[in-house]
């Protein structure tokens, strides 16, 4: 197991049943100060292919340095190391200096569990013109549910149960001067089964 100094660097917080978990959220790392392009400039050889602790290694005596090498040459993944790559290597010092002490959110306001803090519930629709709310409270007054945004409100009028679409009364019910096209039923179910939303 790799012992890198990002993850050495983080802090811990204690959850609501006991559990100690490593906060992975808080950044630990800033570029604030820290020089591009300084230091040796190594090529990656036929060794060294997705073996960035092998790199690392070799270039500092210390495979804990992976993770920040990576950051400093702007690679999120260690795998995609590959041949031929160009890697700048600055001297460890400008590595360590990228480390900075995590927010802590144990004791502070920060932190969910002991917040003092009064949170303003957010309402699911908060409708900012006249015009909007007029529409708002039509749709309101016009319907016997809860009126909810597009990602959470469920549509009832199609399902698929046991492999077969079942359509509601109110799909095929189209006035022709709102719709020009028609669609049927089957019409429907081919466009869905071409564009992969249902196989």
């Amino acid at each position: 197991m790799l012992d890198l100094k990002i993850l050495s660097n983080k802090l811990s917080f204690t959850k609501t049943n006991g559990d100690t978990v490593v906060d992975l959220t808080r950044r630990s790392v800033s570029f604030k100060g820290v020089l591009v392009n300084q230091g040796k400039s190594f090529i990656v050889d036929d060794g060294l292919q997705m073996r960035g602790d092998l790199l690392a290694k070799a270039i500092y005596q210390a495979s804990s340095f992976l993770c920040l090498l990576f950051k400093y040459n702007g690679i999120s993944n260690p795998f995609s190391l590959d041949i031929n790559d160009l890697i700048r290597a600055p001297d460890g010092e400008v590595l360590s200096g990228m480390l900075t002490s995590p927010d802590n959110i144990n004791n502070s306001n920060n932190n969910w569990e002991s917040s003092t803090r009064k949170k303003k519930r957010a309402e699911l629709i908060a409708p900012k013109t006249r015009q909007d709310k007029t529409r708002l409270e039509y749709l309101q007054q016009n319907s016997n549910t809860q009126i909810a945004p597009p990602n959470i409100a469920k549509d009832t009028s199609v399902k698929v149960t046991n492999g077969k679409i079942i359509f509601g009364a109110d799909v095929t019910s189209v006035k022709k001067e709102d719709c020009p096209d028609p669609i049927s039923r089957t019409k429907l179910q081919a466009t869905l089964i071409k564009n992969k939303i249902f196989g």
